[in-house]
Protein backbone atom coordinates (compact mmCIF):
# COMPACT_ATOMS: atom_id res chain seq x y z
CA UNK A 1 0.00 0.00 0.00
CA UNK A 2 0.99 3.64 -0.91
CA UNK A 3 2.19 5.74 1.94
CA UNK A 4 4.14 9.19 2.58
CA UNK A 5 5.90 9.67 5.63
CA UNK A 6 6.09 13.64 5.56
CA UNK A 7 8.33 15.83 7.84
CA UNK A 8 7.77 19.53 7.73
CA UNK A 9 10.60 22.12 7.20
CA UNK A 10 10.59 25.62 8.48
CA UNK A 11 9.33 26.30 4.83
CA UNK A 12 6.63 24.09 4.21
CA UNK A 13 2.73 24.57 5.58
CA UNK A 14 1.99 20.90 7.21
CA UNK A 15 -1.50 21.31 7.27
CA UNK A 16 -1.66 22.82 3.60
CA UNK A 17 0.81 20.14 2.76
CA UNK A 18 -1.18 17.64 4.44
CA UNK A 19 -4.29 18.42 2.86
CA UNK A 20 -3.38 18.49 -0.77
CA UNK A 21 -1.60 14.80 -0.51
CA UNK A 22 -4.75 13.70 1.67
CA UNK A 23 -7.05 14.83 -1.60
CA UNK A 24 -4.87 12.84 -3.63
CA UNK A 25 -6.10 9.67 -1.26
CA UNK A 26 -2.35 9.36 -0.19
CA UNK A 27 -1.95 7.54 2.92
CA UNK A 28 -0.17 9.94 5.16
CA UNK A 29 1.80 10.19 8.14
CA UNK A 30 3.34 12.99 9.69
CA UNK A 31 7.21 12.55 10.84
CA UNK A 32 7.62 14.43 14.19
CA UNK A 33 10.93 15.28 16.36
CA UNK A 34 10.32 12.48 18.14
CA UNK A 35 10.43 9.63 15.36
CA UNK A 36 13.08 10.13 13.74
CA UNK A 37 15.29 7.67 15.54
CA UNK A 38 12.65 4.70 14.01
CA UNK A 39 13.22 3.07 10.98
CA UNK A 40 12.10 3.59 7.81
CA UNK A 41 10.04 0.35 7.99
CA UNK A 42 8.42 0.91 11.50
CA UNK A 43 7.24 4.35 10.20
CA UNK A 44 6.07 2.72 7.19
CA UNK A 45 4.01 -0.01 8.72
CA UNK A 46 5.69 -2.61 7.67
CA UNK A 47 5.90 -5.86 8.78
CA UNK A 48 8.44 -6.97 10.62
CA UNK A 49 9.75 -3.71 12.06
CA UNK A 50 9.13 -2.47 15.38
CA UNK A 51 8.87 0.29 17.72
CA UNK A 52 12.27 1.52 18.72
CA UNK A 53 13.47 3.65 22.22
CA UNK A 54 15.72 5.44 20.03
CA UNK A 55 15.91 8.87 20.40
CA UNK A 56 17.50 11.22 18.20
CA UNK A 57 18.38 14.79 19.49
CA UNK A 58 19.08 16.19 16.31
CA UNK A 59 15.96 18.04 14.14
CA UNK A 60 16.27 19.29 10.35
CA UNK A 61 15.22 22.70 8.42
CA UNK A 62 14.74 20.80 5.20
CA UNK A 63 11.62 18.91 4.62
CA UNK A 64 11.68 15.35 3.67
CA UNK A 65 8.93 13.27 1.24
CA UNK A 66 9.81 9.84 1.73
CA UNK A 67 7.49 7.53 -0.42
CA UNK A 68 6.72 3.67 -0.04
CA UNK A 69 5.51 1.62 -3.10
CA UNK A 70 4.18 5.05 -4.65
CA UNK A 71 4.27 5.17 -8.89
CA UNK A 72 6.36 7.25 -10.43
CA UNK A 73 3.10 8.61 -12.42
CA UNK A 74 1.86 9.18 -8.60
CA UNK A 75 4.86 11.16 -7.69
CA UNK A 76 4.02 13.38 -10.77
CA UNK A 77 0.75 14.10 -9.54
CA UNK A 78 1.39 14.96 -6.15
CA UNK A 79 4.52 17.91 -7.49
CA UNK A 80 1.55 19.08 -10.17
CA UNK A 81 -0.96 19.33 -6.73
CA UNK A 82 1.29 21.04 -4.92
CA UNK A 83 2.03 23.48 -7.53
CA UNK A 84 -1.58 23.65 -8.00
CA UNK A 85 -1.83 24.80 -4.70
CA UNK A 86 0.58 27.63 -5.22
CA UNK A 87 3.59 25.85 -3.48
CA UNK A 88 5.88 23.79 -5.27
CA UNK A 89 7.26 21.46 -3.04
CA UNK A 90 11.33 22.25 -2.98
CA UNK A 91 12.12 19.52 -0.08
CA UNK A 92 13.49 16.18 -0.75
CA UNK A 93 12.12 13.11 -1.76
CA UNK A 94 13.36 9.32 -1.09
CA UNK A 95 12.13 6.43 -1.52
CA UNK A 96 11.59 3.40 0.94
CA UNK A 97 13.81 0.49 -0.69
CA UNK A 98 14.68 -3.10 1.13
CA UNK A 99 18.60 -1.62 1.48
CA UNK A 100 16.95 1.25 2.96
CA UNK A 101 14.26 0.06 5.21
CA UNK A 102 16.27 -0.41 8.60
CA UNK A 103 17.51 2.68 8.38
CA UNK A 104 16.62 5.22 11.29
CA UNK A 105 14.44 8.03 9.54
CA UNK A 106 17.72 10.47 11.28
CA UNK A 107 20.04 8.83 9.27
CA UNK A 108 17.93 8.81 5.88
CA UNK A 109 17.73 12.94 6.25
CA UNK A 110 21.72 13.09 7.01
CA UNK A 111 22.58 11.10 4.23
CA UNK A 112 20.18 12.68 1.23
CA UNK A 113 21.24 16.01 3.07
CA UNK A 114 25.03 15.07 2.12
CA UNK A 115 24.05 13.80 -1.21
CA UNK A 116 22.16 16.91 -1.87
CA UNK A 117 24.74 19.18 -0.41
CA UNK A 118 27.64 17.52 -2.84
CA UNK A 119 25.38 18.05 -6.09
CA UNK A 120 24.92 21.65 -5.45
CA UNK A 121 28.64 21.87 -4.82
CA UNK A 122 29.01 20.11 -8.01
CA UNK A 123 26.90 22.75 -9.77
CA UNK A 124 28.47 25.78 -7.92
CA UNK A 125 31.94 24.60 -9.69
CA UNK A 126 30.55 24.00 -13.15
CA UNK A 127 28.86 27.56 -13.03
CA UNK A 128 32.46 28.70 -12.22
CA UNK A 129 34.13 26.68 -14.63
CA UNK A 130 31.89 28.15 -17.30
CA UNK A 131 32.04 32.18 -15.75
CA UNK A 132 35.98 31.34 -16.16
CA UNK A 133 35.17 30.37 -19.96
CA UNK A 134 34.27 34.00 -20.35
CA UNK A 135 37.68 35.53 -19.24
CA UNK A 136 40.55 36.32 -22.54
CA UNK A 137 43.91 35.94 -21.89
CA UNK A 138 44.73 39.07 -24.06
CA UNK A 139 42.88 40.96 -21.04
CA UNK A 140 45.22 40.06 -18.47
CA UNK A 141 49.10 40.43 -17.41
CA UNK A 142 50.74 37.18 -18.19
CA UNK A 143 51.79 36.01 -14.20
CA UNK A 144 48.21 36.30 -13.19
CA UNK A 145 46.64 34.58 -16.59
CA UNK A 146 49.12 31.54 -15.82
CA UNK A 147 47.65 31.14 -11.79
CA UNK A 148 44.27 31.34 -13.25
CA UNK A 149 45.03 28.85 -15.74
CA UNK A 150 46.27 26.57 -13.60
CA UNK A 151 43.43 26.89 -11.00
CA UNK A 152 41.32 26.25 -14.15
CA UNK A 153 42.81 23.11 -15.19
CA UNK A 154 43.06 22.01 -11.48
CA UNK A 155 38.84 23.04 -11.08
CA UNK A 156 37.94 21.13 -14.40
CA UNK A 157 39.93 17.87 -13.16
CA UNK A 158 38.03 17.87 -9.98
CA UNK A 159 35.02 18.80 -11.78
CA UNK A 160 35.24 15.57 -14.35
CA UNK A 161 36.73 13.15 -11.64
CA UNK A 162 33.57 13.47 -9.50
CA UNK A 163 35.43 13.21 -5.81
CA UNK A 164 33.64 11.35 -2.74
CA UNK A 165 34.61 14.66 -0.55
CA UNK A 166 32.29 17.53 -1.03
CA UNK A 167 35.86 19.41 0.40
CA UNK A 168 37.68 18.38 -2.67
CA UNK A 169 34.99 20.40 -5.01
CA UNK A 170 34.86 22.96 -2.02
CA UNK A 171 38.55 23.64 -2.50
CA UNK A 172 38.79 23.66 -5.94
CA UNK A 173 35.86 26.11 -6.57
CA UNK A 174 37.79 28.58 -3.47
CA UNK A 175 41.39 28.40 -5.56
CA UNK A 176 39.57 29.27 -8.90
CA UNK A 177 37.26 31.88 -7.39
CA UNK A 178 40.61 33.23 -5.53
CA UNK A 179 42.44 33.22 -8.90
CA UNK A 180 39.63 35.23 -10.34
CA UNK A 181 39.30 37.53 -8.31
CA UNK A 182 43.41 38.04 -8.69
CA UNK A 183 43.31 38.68 -12.46
CA UNK A 184 45.55 41.95 -13.20
CA UNK A 185 44.13 44.09 -15.98
CA UNK A 186 46.46 45.23 -18.51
Amino acid sequence: MEKVLLYCGAELDEKRAASILQSLGMNLMIIKESDLGQTLGYLAGRDGFEKTEAAVSKSFTESFMILDQVEDERILAISKAFEAAGMPYRGIKAMITEHNQHWKMADLFQEVSLEHAYFDELSNLQQLLQEGNTYASKDYTENSWMRFQAAMLEAYMVYQSRPEQIRELTKAKAQLRGAIEQLETI
